[in-house]
């Protein structure tokens, strides 16, 4: 493999061009790199998307800015004003991303079963193996020591980053990302108990997952037991995640890091989760709903919810109860200043 040059530098009106917006100050003036705000120097373009950026911006180190609409006034820059700052930046910081140039070949040093099924253009590097039966769709891209079990499919345009294993039984759709240290469709923990102590479960469901799905590093999921455990099409997973056994994940869902799904849970479309939440298992989440970080969600949700704490309930309502803990203390003085003159009272009542 091999990186692609660095792309040609580009003038602000020709990335105007690229992202819309209002164009401010000169069109001519040349764009080479992106880098952070605080970093901004001559040759570059960079975000203003809060109060503490339109701060730095207004020393104008920077060559441009894209800014986010209403952090826009007082700006007296070369830039681009858009309401979605976030989203133009991601499509400036496409333009000037250097690719990756794949070999198109599999490596003599990988292992691929004589039955498996590989498409065309199809990278498989170092030390990867392919299991029987397999099969890898046209343009996917296999780096180094992947395992790939029996069975199991990956589609068209897919790329599997180093040390990822895919189990037995497991399908997962075309363009996936399955970044370092994943692991799909190990056992689902199903056991039950005899006179000779616990006994395993099979877990025969597999792993279905759908289009342009992307799962960060160290992420677990389950195989089901009988049926598969599914994560549908356009869902984003953060690392550390574990999804236990057929457990369905909805279209479009995305989820932050270090993330417990138990098992049979439920989650349904464009639901968007907080890192550290725990899903208590055997549950329905419903379409759109919003789960902050580190809650712990013990049942079914509503659709279009927005929860937070422990247990997870309404988030406007939990934060009226934070508020109320943070004046225990003085409400703790209080009451007992007043339990100290009611005995005061009561004593001289009973003296009179």
């Amino acid at each position: 493999m091999k990186i692609s040059a660095k792309k040609e530098p580009i003038t602000l009106g020709q990335l105007h061009t690229l992202i819309g917006g209002e164009l401010l100050g000169d069109p001519n003036t040349m764009i080479s790199y992106v880098a952070p705000i605080t970093e901004a120097k001559d040759g570059a373009i960079t975000l203003v998307a809060g109060n503490s950026a339109k701060d730095k911006a207004k020393e104008n180190l920077a060559s441009a800015y894209i800014i986010e609409k209403k952090f826009a006034s007082d700006l007296d820059v070369n830039g681009i004003i858009i309401e979605d700052g976030r989203r133009a930046f991601g499509v400036v910081l496409g333009y000037f991303k250097r690719d990756i140039i794949h070999t198109g070949a599999i490596s003599s040093n990988a292992v691929v079963a004589l039955d498996a099924k590989i498409g065309s253009n199809v990278t498989v590097y170092d030390y990867s193996y392919i299991a029987n039966d397999a099969v890898i769709g046209d343009n996917t891209v296999i780096y180094p020591n992947v395992f790939i079990g029996p069975g199991s499919k990956i589609g068209k345009g897919s790329v599997v980053y180093p040390q990822v294993v895919i189990r037995e039984n497991v399908t997962i759709g075309d363009r996936a990302i399955i970044h370092s240290g994943v692991i799909i469709g190990v056992d689902g923990f199903g056991f039950t108990f005899t006179e000779e102590g616990w006994k395993k479960v099979p877990q025969i469901g597999g792993v279905v997952i759908g289009d342009d799905v992307e799962l960060y590093s160290n992420t677990s999921i389950a195989s089901g037991a009988a049926g598969p455990t599914i994560i549908q099409n356009g869902v984003k997973i953060g690392d550390m995640t574990h999804i236990g056994h057929n457990s369905v994940i909805g279209k479009d869902s995305i989820m932050a890091g270090q993330i417990g799904i138990s098992g049979s849970t439920i989650i349904g479309e464009r639901v968007m989760v907080g890192g550290q939440v725990m899903f208590a298992g055997h549950q329905t989440i419903g379409d759109g709903a919003g789960i902050m970080s580190q809650a712990l969600v013990e049942g079914d949700l509503e659709p279009k919810v927005i929860v937070s704490g422990n247990p997870a309930r309404d988030n406007k309502r939990e934060l009226r109860i934070k508020a109320s803990l943070q004046g225990l203390p003085e409400l703790r003085k209080e009451v007992k200043e007043l339990a100290k003159k009611l005995d005061e009272i009561l004593d001289n009542s009973k003296g009179n």
